[in-house]
C-alpha cells in the first residue's frame, strides 16, 4: 500500500493530500477543509477506518524561518499550488505553471516569460519564473529552500545577460508543492528575492511505489511530449528513502506547420513582406544595391537602383543556372530572377530536446537530537537547434572571383549545398545537500545545520554557425570564389572542404557553482499571555564560483573567473500580543514579527535587510495581515565586470542628441566621439520595497469557502542600465568629455561620453490579488473551485530621480479551476486569461488578451470497488488512474493584426491533449 506521513489530525477520510495543501500553505486555511484524493492506490488514515491520528506539528512555510503549525494562518501572502493540481491541470512541463500562477510575469509562447534572444542557444530556449513583470533575475528559486545558480553569466543581453534561475529538467511528478512568496524576501533569503521567491519543494516521506507515463501531443501535427517517471520510497525503522528517475522527450514544431509563422511574407494580412529584403531562392543575384529586390524598401531609391550594372540595362542580375563564377551573367528581368528565398520554411517554432532527473532523498532518525540526511539531485536538458541555410549579402571588389564587372557589385545568394547551422545545447542542474537536525533540550527548539552544493551548467556546442567573417574577407582575397550557383552540383570552384573550412564553430560553457554553509535553531523563548514567542537566528556563508569558456573567443564576452563570497546572519522573531485567553471582544489573535538579515560581500560590501509583519483576527475565521518586506541583489556579473570597450566614431543620428549647456546645440555629425562601454565594478545592489495589506475570511456559514485579498505595491529602485546619449548629458555630467571652453562663456563641446553600467531607474508597481476557494462533500460527491486574479496597475519607470515618469500596463491575468469528484470519476476543467497590454511604452501596439479553457476527465481504478482485489486482467488496473487532459480546447490562436504585429501570446502547439496513466504498486 502506498502512504504519505502526514502532520496532519485527519477526522475522516477522502483526499487527504489535497486538504493537507490548503490548510498548510494556503494563505487562507479552510474550515472544515475536506482532506483531498490519495494518489492511485493510496488509503487515507481516518479515525473512522482505523487509522491512528498524527499529531500537528510545526512546518516551515516559504517566507518565514519559525515553524508555525499546519493550518495556522501567516501575515505574508504566502501561496500553494499543490501536485495534484499540476496533475488536474495537465502541466507536464514546469514552463507551463506561469499560466496558474497570475503574479508571474506576462506569458509569452512556449519556452518563457519573454522572447529570448542572446548569444547562447542553451539560454535562448530556457524557462524561468519571474514574478510581477520584473524579469526573471528578481525572482529568487529555490529547491527545498535552497538557492539555485545563476544562469549563463557571460553575455550581455538577451538571455545571457538576465542571470536567471533556469527551471528546465525538474519533472513535474517529482514535485509534492510549488510555494509562492510574490513580495520581497531578503530579510530571509539575501539577495535575488527583488518581486518574490518561488520554492519547489520536492516529494519526501513516501512509501510505495509508482510509475507515471505521459502523452502530450496536439490534434494537427506531431509535437509529441513522451515522459515517464518512477517514483519509490521506503521506511523501515529509522531509515526513510526515496527515489524518482524522469525521462521525457519533446519534438520539435516546424514554423511551416502553422499558418502565422510558415513565411516571412506578411503581407496576406496586411503586414510586410520581408522577404524583399531576402535573397532569391535560385542561383544567387549580382546587383548595384545590398537588396537584390528592385522593390525593397531597405534598396538605394527606395524602390529602384539608380544605376544600372555596367554595360546591362538592369541594377540586379541572375547567376546563371550551373555557373562555376567564371561565366558572365546577362541582362535579366525581374520575372527571371524567380522567388525569394524564405527562411521561415526551414526553421523551428520549438526546438526538439530531451531531458533526465535523478532526484534521492535518505532520512535516519538516529534520535531525537539527531537525525542525518541527504538529498542528491541531477538533471539534464538538451536540445537540438537547426538553422535555415547559410545565406550572404555581401559587396565583391572589382576583379575579385565571381564578379565579372568593372566595378564592385553586390552578392546574394543561399548556400544550398553547405551544411545548415546547427547547435546542440545543455542545461545541466546538480545539487546535493548533506546535514543534520534535531530538537534540542530547551522546550520546543529545534536546529538545523547543512552543507550544500548546487552547479548549473549551460553548454553550446556548434560546427557551422555561419561564415568567419574574418578568415572569409582574407580567403576572398586570395581568390575565393562566392558568386557560383551553389544549388547545382559539383559547380563550386573552390575544391572541397574550401568553404566548409571558413565556417565558424562554437564552443561555449559557463559554470556556476554554490557553496553554503547554513546552521539554523528555532523556538520557544518565553510562553506569554497570548502564546509563545518564537525566535530563529541562524547564519550562512555562501560562495558562488563562476568560470566562462566560449571559442572562438568574443571580445565582449566575461572570459575570467570570478568568485564571490557572502558571510550572513539572520534573525526572526515573532511576538503574539493579545489571544482570545485575554477575553477581549472581537480579539482571537494579535502578533507582530520581524526579522532582520545583515550580509557581508566580498565584492559589494555589506547589506541589511528588514521586514516588518502584522497579523490580527478578530475571529477566527477573519484574519487582516499586514506587511513591509525588502528585497535586493547584487549587479550582476556582466554590469560589474563587462570588459571596458573604447572607439572613436561618429554618433548615428547625432543631430538629434542636445548639449543643453550649450544653448541646445546639436551634436556633430561628422565628429568622431571618444565613446566608453562596458562594466562598472561600483555599482551599488538594487533593492526594492513591498507593502502588503490584505483581508482573509473563511465563510463562517459556508464551510469550506475563502476569500483573500491583497493591496499591494511594489518599489524598485537603484535599477542598473547602460544609459542613453542623452540621458548621460542631461544628467550625468561627470559622464561627458569636453574640449577646453573657446571663450564665449560656454563649456567646451562635447568630445567623449561614458555609457557605462550605472545605478540610474526607479520602477513602481502596484496592484490587487484576489483569490477565493471552496471545497466540500456533498452526497453526489466532492466540488473544488480556485479563482486567482491579479489586478495590475500602472507600472511607473524613471531613468533617472529626475527625469520624466514613464508609464506603462502589464496585464491583467486570471487562473481559475472547477472540479468534481464522486468515487473513481474525477472530471472538471481550468481556465486561465491574461489581458492585453501595450508592447511599450513608445507604441500604440498591444500584446493581445488570451484565453485557454483546460477540460480534464479521469478515472481512479483503485477507488472502484469491482477491482479492488480482483484477479486476472482487472487486477492489472488496480491502483491505476488514467485522466484526459485537452489543453487551449477553443483553440485560441492568432488574429490578422496579432500577425502582423506579433502579438500572440499563447503557446504555438494551440490545441493539444494529455494522457496520464498512473501505477502505483
Amino acid at each position: 500500500m502506498t502512504t504519505l506521513k502526514s502532520n496532519v489530525t485527519v477526522g475522516r477520510p477522502g483526499l487527504l493530500a489535497f486538504g493537507i495543501t490548503l490548510s498548510v500553505l494556503s494563505p487562507f486555511h479552510l474550515l472544515d477543509a475536506q482532506p483531498a484524493s490519495p494518489a492511485p492506490g493510496e488509503r487515507a488514515p481516518s479515525a473512522e477506518n482505523g487509522d491512528e491520528a498524527v499529531h500537528l506539528e510545526p512546518v516551515e512555510v516559504t517566507g518565514s524561518r519559525i515553524r508555525t503549525l499546519v493550518g495556522e494562518q501567516t501575515a505574508l501572502p504566502v501561496f500553494t499550488v499543490p501536485q495534484f493540481e499540476l496533475q488536474q491541470r495537465g502541466i507536464t512541463r514546469l514552463a507551463d505553471l506561469r499560466w496558474a500562477i497570475p503574479q508571474m510575469s506576462p506569458s509569452m509562447g512556449y519556452n518563457d516569460n519573454y522572447k529570448n534572444s542572446g548569444t547562447s542557444r542553451a539560454q535562448t530556449i530556457s524557462s524561468t519564473f519571474a514574478l510581477r513583470g520584473f524579469g526573471g533575475n528578481t525572482t529568487l528559486i529555490l529547491i527545498d529552500g535552497k538557492r539555485v545558480p545563476h544562469t549563463g553569466q557571460s553575455a550581455p543581453g538577451g538571455a545571457g545577460g538576465r542571470e536567471d534561475f533556469n527551471i528546465d529538467g525538474i519533472p513535474a511528478s517529482a514535485i509534492e508543492r510549488i510555494e509562492v512568496l510574490p513580495q520581497g524576501a531578503g530579510a530571509i533569503y539575501g539577495a535575488d528575492a527583488i518581486a518574490g521567491v518561488i520554492n519547489v519543494i520536492l516529494k519526501k516521506n513516501y512509501t510505495g511505489g509508482e510509475i507515471q507515463f505521459v502523452y502530450d501531443n496536439t490534434f494537427d501535427s506531431d509535437v509529441a511530449r513522451k515522459e515517464v517517471s518512477f517514483s519509490g520510497g521506503v521506511r523501515a525503522g529509522k531509515l526513510s528513502a526515496f527515489v524518482t528517475l524522469n525521462a521525457a522527450n519533446q519534438a520539435g514544431l516546424a514554423r511551416a506547420d502553422r499558418w502565422w509563422t510558415a513565411s516571412y511574407d506578411l503581407s496576406p494580412w496586411g503586414g510586410a513582406n520581408s522577404l524583399l529584403s531576402a535573397s532569391y531562392a535560385g542561383p544567387g543575384t549580382l546587383s548595384t544595391g545590398l537588396y537584390p529586390d528592385p522593390q525593397s524598401p531597405y534598396g538605394p531609391g527606395h524602390g529602384s537602383y539608380p544605376a544600372a550594372l555596367p554595360g546591362l540595362a538592369v541594377g540586379t542580375v541572375l547567376i546563371p543556372a550551373g555557373s562555376d563564377g567564371t561565366v558572365i551573367p546577362t541582362d535579366a528581368d525581374g520575372a527571371s530572377l524567380g522567388g525569394h528565398y524564405d527562411a521561415a520554411r526551414y526553421l523551428m517554432e520549438i526546438d526538439a530536446s530531451r531531458s533526465q532527473s535523478v532526484i534521492a532523498k535518505l532520512d535516519y532518525d538516529l534520535a531525537p537530537w539527531f537525525s542525518p540526511y541527504g538529498q542528491l539531485r541531477w538533471s539534464r536538458f538538451a536540445n537540438s537547434y537547426t538553422g535555415a541555410p547559410i545565406t550572404i549579402n555581401r559587396q565583391l571588389a572589382a576583379g575579385v572571383g565571381g564578379n565579372p564587372f568593372s566595378s564592385p557589385v553586390y552578392l546574394s545568394k543561399v548556400f544550398w549545398d553547405l551544411p545548415r547551422p546547427a547547435i546542440k545545447s545543455t542545461q545541466l542542474n546538480s545539487g546535493i545537500v548533506l546535514g543534520v537536525r534535531g530538537d534540542l533540550s530547551l522546550n520546543d527548539w529545534r536546529y538545523n545545520a547543512n552543507f550544500s552544493w548546487a552547479r548549473n551548467t549551460t553548454r553550446d556546442r556548434s560546427e557551422n554557425d555561419g561564415f568567419n567573417s574574418t578568415a572569409l574577407a582574407a580567403a576572398l582575397a586570395s581568390g575565393l570564389v562566392l558568386a557560383y550557383d551553389s544549388s547545382t552540383p559539383g559547380a563550386d570552384p573552390n575544391g572541397d572542404g574550401v568553404l566548409t573550412s571558413l565556417l565558424n564553430g562554437i564552443d561555449h560553457k559557463d559554470v556556476s557553482d554554490v557553496y553554503e554553509y547554513a546552521l539554523q535553531a528555532d523556538g520557544t523563548i518565553w510562553d506569554g499571555w497570548a502564546g509563545g514567542i518564537k525566535l530563529a537566528l541562524g547564519g550562512e556563508i555562501q560562495r558562488e564560483k563562476v568560470k566562462f569558456h566560449y571559442e572562438p573567443v568574443v571580445s565582449y564576452l566575461l572570459s575570467e573567473p570570478f568568485n564571490r563570497q557572502t558571510n550572513a546572519a539572520y534573525a526572526e522573531l515573532s511576538v503574539p500580543l493579545l489571544s482570545d485567553a485575554q477575553g477581549i471582544p472581537l480579539v482571537h489573535k494579535l502578533s507582530v514579527s520581524g526579522a532582520v538579515r545583515y550580509e557581508d560581500w566580498s565584492d559589494i560590501g555589506d547589506h541589511t535587510t528588514p521586514a516588518l509583519s502584522l497579523l490580527f483576527q478578530p475571529k477566527k475565521w477573519l484574519s487582516l495581515r499586514a506587511s513591509r518586506t525588502e528585497g535586493f541583489k547584487a549587479p550582476k556579473l556582466y554590469e560589474l565586470l563587462a570588459p571596458v570597450y573604447e572607439t572613436d566614431q561618429t554618433i548615428y543620428n547625432a543631430a538629434n542628441y542636445i548639449d543643453r549647456l550649450r544653448n541646445n546645440e546639436a551634436l556633430d555629425p561628422n565628429y568622431n566621439y571618444h565613446l566608453v562601454s562596458g562594466g562598472q565594478p561600483h555599482l551599488k545592489p538594487e533593492k526594492s520595497v513591498t507593502r502588503n495589506a490584505g483581508v482573509v475570511l473563511d465563510v463562517p456559514v459556508i464551510k469550506g469557502l475563502s476569500f483573500s485579498v491583497d493591496f499591494w505595491d511594489i518599489d524598485y529602485t537603484d535599477k542598473v542600465g547602460g544609459p542613453g546619449y542623452q540621458v548621460i548629458m542631461d544628467y550625468f555630467p561627470e559622464r561627458v568629455t569636453r574640449a577646453a571652453p573657446e571663450g564665449d562663456g560656454l563649456p567646451g563641446k562635447i568630445t567623449g561620453l561614458d555609457t557605462s553600467s550605472i545605478n540610474m531607474a526607479k520602477e513602481k508597481l502596484k496592484g490587487v490579488d484576489y483569490r477565493v476557494t471552496f471545497q466540500r462533500v456533498f452526497p453526489l460527491g466532492e466540488i473544488f473551485f480556485s479563482f486567482a486574479y491579479s489586478d495590475v496597475g500602472k507600472r511607473t519607470t524613471k531613468a533617472t530621480p529626475s527625469s520624466a515618469n514613464v508609464v506603462t500596463k502589464n496585464p491583467d491575468r486570471a487562473s481559475a479551476a472547477l472540479f468534481w469528484s464522486r468515487g473513481p470519476w474525477n472530471a472538471g476543467a481550468s481556465a486561465n486569461y491574461q489581458s492585453a497590454y501595450p508592447k511599450s511604452a513608445y507604441t500604440t501596439l498591444e500584446y493581445s488578451s488570451y484565453t485557454e479553457l483546460n477540460p480534464q476527465i479521469a478515472y481512479d481504478f483503485g477507488r472502484d470497488p469491482a477491482f479492488k482485489d480482483a484477479s486476472g486482467w482487472r487486477r492489472l488496473l488496480d491502483k491505476t488512474r488514467v485522466s484526459l487532459t485537452i489543453i487551449n480546447a477553443l483553440k485560441e490562436e492568432p488574429s490578422y493584426s496579432d500577425v502582423v504585429n506579433s502579438s500572440f501570446v499563447g503557446d504555438p502547439r494551440l490545441r493539444r491533449y494529455v494522457i496520464t496513466l498512473t501505477k502505483a504498486f
